[in-house]
């Protein structure tokens, strides 16, 4: 289980205990991917009451976070996609203040804007 805290991000065994240190600080949210190998995250730009900015990819075997899009204040609502090959979200367009639903492949960070004024996604399985 990977726990997201106000300050860190840990992993703990299905008791919830055995807590291991994954990230140093403090994420928005996190979604396991559906293999269980990566944890994707949205990172925090602010230490209280902000929404995400960055999208990224933890192993937590490594450690090692991957970022597949910086610089979108107002993402929310991660959600993998049943095959493990896409990540779908909420991100407010930093000009306009629409929220959209967007995609980003998994291998090469490629994206697209699915729908706009609309929020939180979810896959069918």
């Amino acid at each position: 289980m990977a726990i997201a805290s106000d300050v860190k991000v840990y992993l703990a065994n299905a008791a919830g205990s055995g807590l291991e240190v994954l990230l140093p600080y403090s994420v928005w949210e996190l979604a396991w991917a559906p293999d269980g190998q990566k944890i994707a995250v949205i990172t925090v730009d602010c230490p209280w009451d902000c929404f995400g900015v960055d999208i990224a990819l933890l192993d937590p075997k490594t450690k090692e976070l991957t970022v597949l899009e910086r610089g979108h204040d107002g993402t929310n609502a991660l959600t993998w996609s049943p095959d493990g090959k896409r990540l779908a979200y909420s991100a407010r367009d930093n000009a306009t203040g629409i929220r959209d639903i967007r995609i980003i492949a998994i291998t090469d960070a490629a994206k697209e804007i699915v729908l706009t004024n609309a929020s939180d996604p979810s896959w069918r399985p």
